[in-house]
């Protein structure tokens, strides 16, 4: 049960932190992997879900600050 919670917490996480998701997805799939149980397709989802958004995100960011949405001219009214 121990490792399907684990499981369980890197796949919420993978959401909202991913790196952290993804490491603890891989924990979970090791631990899963190892001492047998549920929830090694939610680990393997974490790990998936968390490898994209970590690769997506500096992307992303990247993207808005070159086409200058973050720009601070476009926040404040002209004088």
């Amino acid at each position: 049960m121990e490792n399907k919670n684990l499981a369980i917490i890197a796949l919420v996480l993978a959401f909202f932190f991913p790196l952290v998701g993804l490491i603890i997805g891989i924990v979970a799939l090791v631990k899963i992997n190892k001492e047998g149980g549920e929830g090694k397709g939610m680990a393997i989802a974490a790990i998936v879900i968390g490898a994209i958004m970590t690769l997506l995100a500096p992307v992303l960011f990247g993207a808005i600050a070159y086409f200058g949405i973050l720009s601070p001219s476009n926040f404040v009214p002209p004088p």
